[in-house]
């Protein structure tokens, strides 16, 4: 079966392919137009959409014509759209019924009503004559006249678009497929501005609210594995804190989740959670080996949450197709990716904790008044503080405060397990022997500094603890894994 437009405004049919042919033309197709294009259903054999063109007789009014029965009959679609927005192109989506896009002198319009009502379609796009229309899987391809090509990347909201979500106070859509692609993902290093950009490596998840939520209302988004188990969340209550330092002038960084009344896209990048934090301490593997490792290719969930309302939806993360790696190798890599990690953030909160025990020595030295009957306690502290700085130091170096600054001062363990963690995920592919034999070997290392901080609780933290305690001073006691303190010492 072919359609064939005319410029002389006719519109023929044939059912065998070219055989014979019979004239479908509307009845009141205007005199001379011109049939721009024709789209066949590809959901239904005798539908057809049709683009008119009169601009060349001064008739700038929109034409668009559907036909249900092989061009029998025929229904006029252009409400919506304004008089002087003549139409070149008309494309039904090819998954969702009823949904059709219009390319137009000024732009685009969309239906989600088989044509009965068109609205606008602009976003950033410019106002700009619309030549062709092309429905790439998930992504509508623009082309326009003289404004470059445009692409609206992933059209999941469109095709999951009710009467009933504008009614809800708030809605999760179901995430289109998404694909794990490492190549480029550290995003454009182009410098001119005219040039296109990807879209964001990772999963788009979008979702609507009726109303921005209160501030103290907090909002969720949650990213579970197969198993059900929480890999990822992101809160509009915290802080990330492990993207690039914010500028100094900025009073806070960047919120995780930032909603808003009406749609809003949320990227996830495909990645576990990182690893724990020191704060103010600033290493170059916070964009790199403390960074959570990227999800294996599988079935996952995403749940969001607003104050008391919770949704779920689910989505299949795949593999490049370019990549040629089995499912087990990637499994390998995730699991010592994870281990590494898992490793690191406990030499991290192993500092935490000694940088807390420290911050409550120097409080204390400070408030002592300065006499023979505090000496004795000054200088347990001050001995304390030496043994806590000679294991923290074997832990990280807290003079590194910069990018360049690891070429002049010794990286120490954390480091170490930050390259490795970098060098495992470097590729698609399983860990090597090395990479494991060197992770056993600094997990051993890591075991023996932590071991180590534990004595010293077990004992010089204990002994101080009770001598503070006879003079009837405040107790040093040692915080719970995970916890930072933004204490400013005097010194590393």
């Amino acid at each position: 079966m072919l359609w064939v437009g005319t410029d002389d405004g006719l519109i023929q049919l044939t059912q065998d392919e070219g055989k014979t042919w019979t004239n479908v033309t509307p009845k009141d197709m205007p005199e001379w137009a011109r049939v721009s294009q024709i789209d066949a259903s590809a959901l239904d054999a005798g539908t057809a959409y049709v683009a008119v063109d009169r601009h060349q007789f001064d008739d700038l009014r929109p034409y668009i014509y559907k036909t249900s029965d092989y061009g029998k009959t025929w229904t006029k679609l252009s409400q919506g759209i304004p008089d002087n927005a003549f139409v070149r192109v008309v494309r039904e989506d090819p998954k969702k019924r009823g949904l059709l896009f219009a390319g137009t002198e000024a732009g685009i319009y969309v239906s989600f009503n088989d044509g009965a009502n068109w609205r606008p379609l602009k976003l950033n796009l410019p106002t700009t004559p619309v030549h062709d229309l092309v429905i790439k899987e998930n992504d509508l391809v623009v082309a326009t006249h003289g404004r470059a090509f445009w692409i609206l990347d992933d059209l999941s909201p469109l095709r999951q678009d009710s009467d009933e979500i504008a009614q809800k106070d708030a809605f999760l859509y179901t995430p289109s497929p998404a694909y794990r692609i490492q190549a480029g993902a550290g995003g454009e290093r182009h410098p001119s501005k005219r040039t296109g950009q990807n879209p964001p490596a990772g999963a788009v998840i979008y979702y609507t609210l009726k109303d921005a939520p209160k501030a103290d209302a907090e909002a969720k988004i949650e990213i579970l594995d197969a198993s059900g188990k929480v890999i990822r969340k992101y809160s509009s209550a915290e802080y990330n804190t492990l993207e690039e330092p914010p500028d100094p002038d900025d009073k806070k960084p960047e919120k995780q989740l930032k909603p808003e009344a009406g749609l809003n896209r949320f990227m996830w990048d495909l990645r576990y959670e990182e690893a724990h934090h020191v704060p103010g301490y600033y290493l170059w593997e916070y964009g790199g080996g403390a960074r959570g490792p990227v999800a294996v290719p599988g079935h996952y969930q995403v749940r969001l949450t607003v104050g008391a309302q919770s949704q779920t939806a689910s989505f299949d993360l795949k593999l490049d197709p370019r990549v040629q790696v089995t499912q087990a190798d990637l499994e390998q890599q995730l699991s010592l990716l994870l281990q590494t990690r898992d490793e690191l953030s406990r030499v991290y909160d192993t500092v935490n904790q000694i940088q807390d025990v420290r911050s409550q020595l120097f409080g204390l030295k400070r408030r002592l008044p300065e006499n023979a009957s505090t000496k004795t306690i000054v200088n347990a502290a001050d001995d304390l503080e030496k043994k806590l700085v000679a294991v923290r130091e074997g832990l990280i170096n807290l003079t590194i405060s910069a990018n360049e600054d690891s070429l002049a001062y010794p990286p120490q363990l954390d480091a170490k397990l930050a390259y490795l963690a970098m060098d495992v995920g470097t590729a698609d592919s399983a860990p090597t022997e090395a990479e494991q034999k060197q992770f056993e070997k600094l997990k051993r290392q890591s075991g023996e500094l932590i071991g180590r901080w534990e004595d010293l609780q077990r004992r010089d933290l204990a002994a101080f603890q009770k001598l503070t305690a006879e003079g009837s001073l405040s107790t040093v006691v040692v915080p719970p894994p995970g916890r930072a303190t933004d204490e400013t010492l005097p010194a590393h």
